[in-house]
């Protein structure tokens, strides 16, 4: 009888052996150790190592790539523009021609579309405040203006698709202003004048949003100064090409 118990006893330790070495093969088959994790969280042969912190810190030095408004599947329009130039030279007095002997204006444009263009270009808006002065000299006599004009425009954008930071813009636009006339000999009168005319113009968007381009646009410009003495109210008009460069930034 003792034999039996001892090889109960026996068998029993055997079993209890086995159970433990079957769970800790299990136990180490689905929570693999420290070397074989590290093993797997490294990445395939010739993959980038960037770490998160090195790619969250290269895309912000990037703001196009890191707000998307340069790539090819999203291009957004939300621009505020300084833009310099020159007013059309050629004028009228009474339907009488005369040249400006200088036309200089200097504003601010803001031009953003509602959704982002398509293939096709898109829908676009924008306004533009500007301070205007010109100069006449005729016979020793002297007459100059300067003034403010707010203008409202919309139209059609496009984007080149193979030179993702180009675009064109092409409006009509309309505009209200005030002017303030001097002359030598005929006082110094205050007339409203608006403005029409189309545009077109060029911008090329670089990597940090920053952008330079070329504004061009035909126009035509009306005031009804009234200057003291006989000369009295004097039609003028003026038009042609106004060509101005700007340069502004996206955001």
């Amino acid at each position: 009888m003792r034999t039996a118990l001892r090889m109960s006893t026996r068998s029993l330790w055997c079993s209890t052996l086995l159970a433990v070495a079957d769970l800790a093969a299990a136990e180490t088959t689905a929570d693999p150790g420290d070397g074989e994790l590290l093993a797997a969280n490294q990445p395939p042969a010739g993959a980038s190592t960037m770490s998160d912190a090195d790619w969250r810190a290269d895309t912000a030095t990037s703001p196009a790539i890191a707000t998307g408004t340069l790539s090819g599947s999203r291009y957004e329009i939300n621009d505020a523009r300084l833009r310099v130039g020159f007013l059309p030279d050629h004028a009228t007095a009474n339907g009488n021609g005369f040249n400006w002997d200088h036309n200089l204006s200097i504003g601010l444009l803001f031009v953003r579309s509602p959704r982002p263009l398509t293939t096709a270009g898109g829908f676009i808006w924008g306004w533009e405040g500007s301070f205007n002065n010109g100069l006449r000299s005729d016979q020793g006599e002297h007459t100059s203006y300067y003034g403010g004009m707010a203008d409202v425009m919309a139209g059609w954008a496009y984007r080149m698709p193979n030179i993702p930071n180009l675009h064109f813009e092409g409006t009509p636009f309309v505009g209200i202003g005030i002017d303030h006339y001097n002359s030598d000999q005929n006082g110094q009168p205050t007339s409203f004048d608006y403005e029409y005319g189309l545009r077109a113009a060029s911008y090329w968007t670089f990597a940090t949003l920053w952008q330079a381009g070329l504004d061009l646009r035909l126009m035509e410009n009306r005031a009804h100064p009234q200057f003291d003495g006989p000369v009295g109210g004097v039609a003028v008009t003026t038009s042609g090409l106004t060509v101005l460069f700007t340069g502004g930034r996206r955001f």
